[in-house]
């Protein structure tokens, strides 16, 4: 008789400890990965011999930056930014150029929005990108230092199903 009871009665302190928790984790926010991780990058490249079209070829606006391609494990990234809006930028926001590293920020949304960056040498160029389908991703073009990002150039937002 004892043996019943105290079963049942650590059974019932099982299964109030077990609804407690459930509530708990239903009421908790959603964790985002840190900036860093994006996991679903698989590879970029700036080589030029990778590239289907050559430099003189890809016509892009002046201070402008796009996301192009076919599907997501061929797409491809071209910037141009003019040094006259960089300056623009130092001297709206009062800042060195010379302290800041120019970068380009590879957004990606799935059910997280996630960030990398990717350090760039040349205020012009392209980059090929091989990602994972099924997410949306855009770009922008900015300078970080002092653990701050300051997007200059922004691109349009892309969704490959393959």
């Amino acid at each position: 008789m004892n043996i019943l009871l105290i079963a049942t009665v650590i059974f019932i302190f099982y299964w109030f400890y077990w609804i407690v928790s459930m509530m708990r984790r239903s009421q908790q926010p959603i964790l985002r990965k840190p900036y860093n991780e994006i996991s679903q990058i698989q590879e970029y490249e700036f080589a030029p011999e990778v590239s289907v079209h050559h430099a003189d070829e890809n016509y892009l606006a002046h201070n402008s930056i796009n996301i192009s391609g076919q599907d997501a494990a061929n797409l491809k990234a071209n910037w141009g930014l003019e040094q006259d809006k960089l300056d623009e930028v130092a001297r709206e926001l009062d800042i060195d150029i010379e302290q800041h590293e120019l970068v380009l920020r590879l957004y990606e949304s799935s059910d997280l929005v996630r960030y990398h960056n990717i350090p760039v040498k040349t205020m012009k160029g392209s980059c090929r990108l091989r990602l994972q389908p099924h997410n949306a991703y855009y770009i922008s073009l900015g300078i970080i230092g002092n653990n701050r990002f300051i997007p200059i150039l922004t691109s349009n937002t892309v969704m490959k199903k393959q």
